[in-house]
């Protein structure tokens, strides 16, 4: 027997009872307080030991199952500036669900390799269904190294920080490092909604209790209305990536919803996707409400296609809706004020000028690239990275980033539809959730980048592809999928 089929024979825990659920959320809650005093007092020992004693009980009651769980405390804290901590007089810019996740992950990545030493080869593997997603990854995140180190020791070391362009490249690394630990976590399908409606849960109480207590941004729009320049961003300090993240899991939530075979419709849930769609609203991101205009479209053809033929027109009639209220927005309003009066440069927003000198850098070092988040530094602060998806992936390493890159989204496209036309319905519902997700996000590539220079969405989202791999993992063991799809992986 192959060590591929030893680990799927092997039963996994893949889940928890209300009492342990009760338990580590309670445990959870005191270990928040406990680091939110010691990063008061700026103390990043108090901090560390903290979150190693955490980590180390986590790992070692629920083994993959505990990066679900810091999953939900990184979806509050990820961004939240005010957990920076300050360390001998320099700003460490690692929030209080930075240090979690790298805690967490760093025990459990240990632990797998103890075991492995001692010849347990059936606690971990490189799942057949991830490998499509991990192996260009694995690429990209190679070429993304060794651009750094070229530009660290290189002709650009004097110009950059090559302390700073690495810590930013570990950063970007827990992404494809959840990806693969979720994989191996085998939950339930039924599972997946309750764990993504947590973490969505955990993102908006985060969001609300900075917009609303900390900035005094939600009671601003109150008194004074929302203009073009009031954009709420609560824990994030860029709007777009908030908005972003919203549409990430209310699409998920609701075309799980929707497709989910026998779902029970939870009055919760559907609250839920209505706090996230006035979420996205008050962030006034064109991109965001980009994003999520496709992915409803997406999801609509989805509905049809399947005889789903009433939710069909219900998404789209909330759709059209949806594009009336939209044009009211004020930022969205002049956006199409000036594209009307041909002032589309002023509705670019300076895209074209950022465009422009990243084609200018690229340009300049076309096999190499600068780095890993070193455009700033080339730039004098001028542009941050290059708002395109695709060029920023060549700014960072070149051609060969670039061509990394499409090779991850047309795989990532690929494998997310194969993997929507799974024989378990459940399944199935998850992985088209994803695919529509994943074709908003196409089209907002070419003005912006979730991949690579948003840390926060690119590891949530994927986060929630292991998940969704691991549940299509533990279908497949249970044989509810009695056969593989027509040109699946076995096949090629």
């Amino acid at each position: 027997m192959t060590t591929e089929m030893q680990v799927l024979t092997t039963p996994t825990r893949s889940g928890l009872s209300r009492a342990e659920a009760a338990l580590l959320i309670a445990i959870y809650a005191m270990v928040a307080i406990g680091l939110g005093i010691a990063i008061a007092r700026r103390s990043l020992l108090v901090a560390g030991l903290a979150l190693a004693v955490l980590a180390v009980f986590l790992v070692f009651r629920l083994k993959y199952n505990s990066i679900i769980l810091v999953l939900c405390l990184y979806a509050g804290l990820a961004s939240n500036t005010y957990s920076l901590i300050s360390f001998g007089g320099k700003t460490l810019f690692l929030s209080v669900g930075d240090l979690g996740m790298i805690a967490v992950t760093g025990i459990l990545l240990l632990w797998i390799m103890a075991e492995l030493a001692l010849g347990n080869d059936r606690v971990f593997t490189i799942p057949v269904e991830a490998r499509p997603f991990l192996i260009p990854l694995g690429v990209l995140g190679l070429v993304f190294v060794l651009s750094s180190l070229w530009a660290g020791i290189g002709p650009l070391a004097s110009r950059i920080n090559f302390a700073e362009s690495l810590l930013d490249y570990a950063h970007w690394l827990i992404g494809p490092v959840v990806l693969i630990l979720l994989a191996n976590s085998a939950i339930k399908p039924e599972r997946f909604r309750t764990v993504v409606a947590l973490l969505a849960m955990v993102f908006t109480v985060g969001y609300v209790a900075v917009a609303l207590f900390a900035q005094k941004e939600i009671e601003t729009v109150i008194t004074v209305g929302l203009n073009p320049f009031m954009r709420i961003s609560g824990i994030f300090s860029d709007p777009n990536e908030m908005g972003e993240i919203a549409v990430l899991f209310l699409v998920i939530l609701a075309a799980f919803e929707l497709m989910a075979p026998k779902a029970r419709r939870n009055i919760l849930v559907w609250l839920l996707v209505a706090a996230l769609a006035a979420m996205v609203l008050l962030t006034q991101s064109r991109e965001a409400l980009v994003s999520l205009l496709v992915s409803v479209v997406v999801l609509g053809f989805f509905l049809v296609k399947r005889n789903r033929k009433l939710a069909a027109v219900v998404l789209l009639a909330l759709l059209a809706l949806s594009v009336v209220l939209l044009l009211r927005i004020p930022r969205v309003a002049n956006t199409i004020i000036d594209i009307r009066s041909g002032a589309a440069v002023t509705a670019l927003n300076g895209r074209n000028e950022v465009w422009s000198i990243s084609l200018n850098v690229i340009s300049s070092y076309p096999l190499t690239g600068t780095g890993f988040e070193t455009l700033a530094m080339l730039t004098n602060g001028s542009i941050w990275h290059a708002h395109n998806g695709f060029m920023q992936a060549a700014v960072v390493s070149g051609v060969l980033g670039l061509l990394a890159y499409i090779w991850l989204v047309l795989n990532t496209g690929r494998y997310l539809f194969r993997y929507s036309r799974e024989r378990d319905p459940t399944v199935r519902a998850i992985f088209t959730a994803l695919f529509c997700v994943f074709a908003g996000y196409l089209i907002t590539a070419l003005v912006s980048d979730h991949f690579i220079t948003l840390y926060v969405y690119s590891i949530l989202f994927w986060g929630i592809v292991g998940l969704a791999l691991g549940a299509l993992r533990r279908a497949r063991m249970e044989g509810v999928a009695l056969e593989e799809p027509v040109g699946s992986l076995s096949t090629l």
